[in-house]
């Protein structure tokens, strides 16, 4: 109604105050003709049918008038309930129901859009991996998750499956195996790990569960994804991770439908889980890939009889532990081994474990490790022992309970076990969210196994095959996924990425897959792309050298240990020896400069502090906390995006009530200084943060849920964006504001950070953001800064520590005309800085561009009713308008320059 003109808020505000017309705020924004009043007994009393013999003349004519024409140039709006009658579409009920069936919409449905950095599909072990990195260096990540548990796959096991590979090979980023576990864990082990590894990085609250996504479409215009999701809401991102694993669901074959007419039982191994279940049975395995191998196994100590029936070559079943019982270790990890050489070890391992795989019947074609992953201990004794019967060449027929195979042979069962595989992540039906973006039913070839060179802004994560475990490869994924948004690497041209695929595909691994990681050389470049190795080319190189070197010492050695080798043969000794020396030198080096660190974005919390309850017992990790990524928490708060100063600051004096930090794993510093809402005496705030220094981003943002920081940068980025300017950070701390910035894929020409804590500097100087940092009181004027200098500058939180107001005289001075300056004012801190603040309006200083909504700043502060102690801020943006003159800065030796 605000937004009616005095003569129709006069004229329609009794019809604007209907309860029916509430709903509809908007009414004016079309320049509708005002609705008529209609009783609510009206509304609701159903038509007779005699009112419906012009429905669909009378409903065209109505609907086909402009949405937007003007009230003057529309019909009359004496709409009565005959009218309206005449015009009821067939499924309307009520009055009501026409009325707003004809109406065009004038109050859309309320949809929230959140927004992020990154969008993660998936909440299993590739998903959480990806929040968990983008979370290490800053970067806004948050899942979604179509399940109500986290883990994906691992809520869906059957009972007595086991890890395939070495728990050392499976390794969660940054989480420990549990001390005692087995070298090859249950899924029980497996689940309780992962677990673990969401509670210790506090995951939970970036993954919203049960909800699918629907939909992903890049708007070329805006830069972003717009995703929609199975509850009716939206989300918007800048960059699309898709991490629903590498299979999808269960795949339909051929014996899917030869089974149709089968008289016993039929499942899927999707739906199998316990061998007991078939206790006594005659049970048909179709399929021999991992899960047939796996269930026939479980099979074999329940069921009456246990076939497996094998259509195609045979794979070859790895054991978990060798000859000697050592525990095997497979998976590619980008070593220096050549694949023809592990190939050749497996070959003798299966030689030295199971003899002539030819006495099985199941001796498979081609290399062991050129195939799919299948590991059992017990598939080939209970082959040998009866146990599992093998029927190669497949099923023929099915007639009753009978099953025909290809050699003739007729077996009567009562249950059959499809194990006929999964969809994969390789194929574009595995998407359908993305089918606007893909091909349909084609192939999906992937640049270093998570880039698709025609989708922009999208990586897959997890999609993973051969001998390679998924968490390690799905970790390296991310960390090559963040170095691509932050900066630190680009893809190359999409002609370069196609190239690269074909080179790829040549290895013929798997017959050909993007996605397999089984060869140590693609294993190491995607080490590369993920900063964890500087040159794999300089590794590969390497080899080769090593090689030469090997050879050379070997010649040397035969040559000096034939005595009736000829003279001009024993001359080449000392050359070989030479060469040999050389040739591993050079290897040696190759691979050590090879493997050295690559470049990557800085962690924003590094480290994550021990830390002992008060009374001195364990602390339990608990599932709070926000990360400098999360949103922030709007208040509501009526006219707080008003650019005049808030009426609502607490200038009440504070409540004796103790502000309590919900998460005990604080460190004793930090929980010192929450409990005080950070309102330290001022002698005391220099030796508080020098102590707090080292465990700072890691409280703040994770366990105390800082969420000022975010906010100012994302105002800061809106009004203020770094590219080729000079920005200042004012209390810059740690530098986590400009980490923040350069993970967004922002870098300015210069950035300067001012800050009274040395400690706290010393951390910002090792990420290498800052060009120079300078421990100064804001107090002491003039700041070892000169006039005119910075475009931009940001001041998060540190005002609450100063007392003076005219410090904001040095906030203009520095800045350049028209630069930009966004401060963060707690509602308990505003008030003496109002004054000084209005007189450098009125003096023509600067101007207040624009304030932020309230926001809380401290999510897990819990101030129980004591809302009085909330600590609620805004971020202001302020526009400098003068030309300040030029002042001698005292001479204050900057932390780094």
């Amino acid at each position: 109604q605000e937004s009616l003109s005095p003569q129709l808020q006069g004229k329609h505000a009794q019809t604007l105050h209907t309860p029916y017309h509430k709903t509809c705020a908007c009414v004016t924004a079309r320049a509708f003709s005002p609705p008529p009043r209609l009783s609510h007994s009206c509304l609701d009393k159903p038509f007779g049918g005699a009112r419906r013999a012009h429905l669909e003349h009378k409903k065209k004519e109505y609907l086909s008038l402009p949405a937007f024409l003007p009230s003057t140039a529309r019909p009359a709006a004496g709409l009565s309930r005959e009218k309206l009658a005449r015009q009821l579409p067939h499924d309307a009920v009520t009055p009501a129901h026409a009325y707003a069936r004809l109406r065009p919409p004038m109050c859309p449905p309320s949809v929230h859009v959140s927004s992020h950095q990154v969008v993660v599909i998936g909440g299993g072990v590739a998903g959480l991996t990806a929040v968990k990195v983008c979370q290490d260096h800053g970067i806004d990540a948050h899942a979604f998750e179509r399940d109500t548990a986290l883990g994906g796959v691992w809520n869906y096991t059957y009972k007595n499956v086991r890890l395939q590979q070495h728990k050392d090979d499976f390794r969660l980023s940054g989480t420990e195996w549990p001390a005692g576990v087995a070298d090859f864990p249950d899924a029980k082990a497996v689940e309780e790990y992962i677990a673990k590894f969401v509670c210790e990085h506090n995951l939970a609250p970036k993954v919203t569960r049960g909800v699918s996504v629907i939909s992903c479409v890049f708007d070329q215009l805006m830069g972003k994804w717009a995703i929609k999701l199975s509850d009716g809401q939206e989300a918007r991102a800048e960059h699309l991770v898709v991490a629903t694993g590498s299979l999808g669901k269960p795949k339909k074959s051929d014996a899917a439908d030869m089974f149709a007419t089968f008289a016993g039982e039929v499942i899927h191994s999707s739906e199998y889980y316990d061998g007991a279940a078939f206790h006594g049975k005659r049970v048909l395995v179709v399929g021999a890939g991992s899960s047939g191998i796996e269930i026939a196994v479980d099979l074999a100590r329940a069921a009456d009889t246990t076939v497996l029936s094998v259509r195609s070559d045979v794979d070859w079943v790895f054991p978990r532990h060798g000859a000697f019982g050592r525990s095997l270790r497979l998976c590619g990890g980008g070593g220096s081994a050549p694949l023809w050489l592990r190939n050749l070890a497996a070959r003798l391992t299966f030689g030295l474990k199971f003899g002539d795989l030819d006495k099985y019947g199941l001796k498979p074609s081609g290399a062991p490790l050129d195939r799919r992953i299948v590991v059992s201990d017990e598939f080939y004794p209970l082959v040998a022992h009866g146990a599992i019967g093998v029927q190669r060449g497949g099923v023929q027929s099915v007639k009753g309970n009978v099953v025909t195979f290809a050699d003739g042979a007729r077996r009567a069962f009562d249950v059959a076990v499809l194990c006929t595989g999964y969809d994969v992540a390789t194929h574009s039906s595995s998407h359908p969210y993305l089918n606007t973006h893909l091909e349909p039913k084609t192939k999906l070839d992937f640049y270093m196994g998570c880039f698709l060179p025609s989708v922009p802004k999208c990586a897959f994560v997890g999609g993973c095959f051969g001998f390679a475990a998924v968490p390690r490869i799905a970790e390296l994924q991310s960390k090559a996924v963040v170095n691509v948004i932050a900066g630190v690497s680009a893809l190359p041209s999409p002609n370069a990425q196609h190239a690269h695929i074909q080179k790829v595909l040549g290895y013929h691994v798997q017959k050909g897959n993007t996605n397999v990681y089984t060869a140590n050389g693609y294993y190491r470049e995607l080490m590369q792309a993920a900063g964890e190795m500087r040159s794999a080319s300089l590794v590969d190189a390497s080899v080769p050298l090593k090689a030469g070197a090997l050879a050379a010492a070997a010649a040397f050695f035969a040559t000096r240990a034939s005595a009736a080798a000829a003279a001009d043969q024993r001359a080449l000794a000392k050359p070989l020896a030479v060469a040999a020396a050389a040739l591993a030198g050079l290897g040696v080096l190759a691979d050590a400069v090879g493997r050295s660190r690559g470049r990557s974005p800085a962690r924003v919390s590094p480290v994550h502090p021990a830390y002992t309850s008060p009374t001195g017992g364990a602390t339990g990790v608990r599932e709070i906390g926000l990360h400098p990524s999360d949103s922030v928490l709007s208040m509501n708060s009526g006219g707080a995006s008003s650019c005049s100063p808030s009426d609502s600051s607490n200038t009440s004096p504070r409540s004796s009530k103790v502000v309590m930090v919900k998460d005990e794993t604080v460190t004793k510093q930090g929980a010192d200084l929450a409990a005080n809402r950070f309102k330290t005496a001022k002698g005391d705030v220099m030796d508080a943060y020098d102590a707090w220094a080292d465990a700072y981003e890691h409280d703040s943002l994770q366990k105390l849920g800082f969420a000022s920081p975010k906010a100012c940068v994302d105002t800061f980025l809106e009004f203020c964006p770094p590219e080729g300017k000079d920005v200042l950070d004012v209390g810059a701390g740690t530098g986590l504001l400009a980490q923040m910035i350069r993970t967004r894929g922002f870098r300015a020409r210069t950035f300067d950070g001012m800050d009274l804590s040395p400690k706290m500097l010393t951390h910002l100087v090792a990420k290498g953001i800052y060009t120079n940092a300078h421990a100064h009181d804001m107090m002491q004027y003039p700041w070892p800064l000169p006039s005119n200098t910075y475009d931009g500058l940001m001041c998060n939180g540190v005002l609450i520590y100063v007392d003076d107001p005219n410090c904001l005289d040095e906030f203009v001075r520095v800045m350049k005309p028209g630069g930009i300056c966004v401060i963060m004012f707690r509602h308990d801190g505003y008030p003496q800085y109002r004054e000084k603040d209005e007189a450098l309006r009125a003096a023509g200083k600067w101007e207040l561009v624009h304030k932020t909504p309230d926001s809380r700043n401290f999510d897990n502060l819990a101030f129980g009713d004591n809302t009085e102690d909330d600590v609620i801020f805004n971020q202001w943006v302020y526009r400098v308008l003068e030309h300040s003159p030029a002042a001698a800065p005292a001479p204050v030796p900057a932390v780094c320059a």
